[in-house]
């Protein structure tokens, strides 16, 4: 697709990638939050902050 195709296919058919079976489910939960139609529906920026927060945990090891 060029990507006026991938604007037309998410912003007016509401299609989306399928997200990877293997993806942290924590991550994959916050992906299909932010992606509801509904604007409400979708995580503030604060609620994001500290769902990746806690992924970047999972992450960094301690030292």
């Amino acid at each position: 697709m060029n990507p006026m195709q991938v604007v037309g296919a998410v912003g007016f058919q509401n299609r989306r990638l399928d997200i990877p079976k293997e993806i942290d489910p924590e991550a994959a939960k916050i992906i299909s939050e932010c992606w509801q139609n509904d604007p409400n529906l979708r995580p503030s920026f604060g609620q994001l902050m500290v769902a990746l927060k806690s992924l970047q945990r999972l992450l960094v090891s301690p030292q």
